[in-house]
């Protein structure tokens, strides 16, 4: 899923009302697995000057990118982490981390060849899904058609549930950059 998604799922089931701390760490941890992928991204693009071709099909698969990646992907290692916050009595980062656990189970039944290693760095192995949430040749079409759907009935959700100021601006936020978004994937990456 992308990430706007994952934002959107993570606080329909996480988030409550008038709780705007609670709104930014779900939305926090829905993000953070995709951090690295984003910064790679950047540093591809920007810095490097690949081209998207060579992105996606080459420096994308580089074993430090994907260990890089993987670790914010790893069930093994966030469990870890939310056992020690929760034994400590963090407030927020249990949250997070869940939030983050979340993202992942939503991930793995929608990644094909770009599957990650839920599992590292105890077990190399990927689960390979026959369904793709972008790639057309795996019903990447048909995903995504349904994230834009999840996106709207979810902000739409979310709006009404959500009374306070501060969870307004943010859910409208999140509406503009995710149509942002979809601009950048038609400019970018469906050209």
């Amino acid at each position: 899923m992308d990430t706007g998604t994952h934002i959107v799922a993570n606080l329909l089931v996480q988030s409550r009302r008038s709780k705007p701390r609670l709104f930014v760490a779900v939305a926090l941890g829905a993000m953070i697995p995709d951090l690295p992928i984003i910064i790679f991204y950047a540093w591809e693009s920007l810095f490097a000057g690949y081209s998207e071709h060579v992105i996606w099909t080459q420096r994308y698969f580089l074993p430090g990118w994907q260990n890089f990646i993987d670790v914010f992907n790893s069930i093994p290692l966030i469990t870890v982490v939310l056992i020690v916050a929760a034994a400590m009595r963090m407030k927020w980062l249990p949250v997070i981390l869940t939030g983050m656990l979340l993202h992942i189970l939503l991930d793995i039944p929608f990644h094909n060849d770009d599957a990650h290693r839920h599992f590292y760095p105890l077990s190399d192995w990927k689960f390979v899904s026959p369904i793709s949430y972008w790639d057309p040749r795996y019903h990447g079409d048909i995903m995504a058609v349904v994230q834009i759907a999840i996106m709207a009935v979810g902000l739409v959700w979310l709006w009404i549930r959500h009374t306070g100021r501060f969870e307004k601006w943010m859910i409208a936020l999140m509406a503009i950059a995710y149509v942002g978004f979809i601009i950048f994937v038609q400019m970018v990456w469906a050209a």
